[in-house]
């Protein structure tokens, strides 16, 4: 018997899956895409959640600012992010 897996987006689009037909990924692997969300909803989800956390925050540590990539950071071979480049 499997869990069910729903994924719903903030503009009404939804997809619902079992859990078994999620592979099982490795160390290496990036992970599973269960639904392509667009800028509004990632957004919006990223500020729900950005205003649940500031909510139990003191002001001094609350997140003032979040900046939204279209891309991913330089990676090394071991998927480490690139923080700076000998020569430059």
């Amino acid at each position: 018997d499997s869990d069910a897996i729903m994924l719903m987006t903030a503009m009404g689009m939804s997809i619902r899956f079992n859990s078994s037909e999620v592979p099982v990924t490795g160390r290496n692997s990036a992970g599973v895409k269960g639904i392509k969300l667009d800028a509004g909803d990632t957004k919006e989800l990223i500020l729900d959640a950005l205003r649940e956390v500031n909510a139990k925050l003191p002001a001094y540590a609350r997140v003032e600012k979040i900046t939204i990539r279209d891309t991913d950071f330089a990676r090394t071979p071991s998927m480490k992010i690139v923080r700076y480049k000998l020569g430059q």
